[in-house]
């Protein structure tokens, strides 16, 4: 398994469940989204935050509840950008101008992809 941590959050149900106010948004059916951050244990820093929320019900509760529905959240575009650094197998036409002289520099599009799933960064 090549699956990599990044990173976790801890959060005491024990604590949750005998919270009084936990408790009341429980009762009122309105449970708050939280934003736990991903702390990367081996950096001590936050990689990131993941959007939740919580419901601890006692079995009869469970069972007079219907189940939350969960959404996917909506697509959105990003862009990345990155510093290539060097090259390899290009083709010498792009370093010589119409006479023949070596350019000095010259600009490169490159395209790639990333595999989302595998990406680290």
């Amino acid at each position: 398994n090549n699956d990599e941590m990044i990173g976790k959050t801890v959060i005491d149900l024990e604590d949750r469940w005998h919270s009084p106010k936990f408790q009341e948004y429980m009762k009122s059916n309105k449970v708050p989204i939280e934003y736990r951050p991903l702390i990367n244990t081996k950096q001590n820093i936050s990689k990131g935050s993941i959007e939740m929320w919580m419901e601890i019900l006692d079995a009869q509760d469970a069972a007079e509840r219907p189940i939350s529905v969960l959404f996917q959240p909506p697509p959105s575009e990003v862009e990345i950008r990155a510093v290539v650094w060097g090259l390899t197998d290009i083709s010498r036409k792009l370093c010589v101008d119409d006479i023949g002289e070596e350019k000095e520099k010259i600009d490169v599009m490159v395209r790639c992809q990333v595999e989302c799933k595998t990406f680290v960064g």
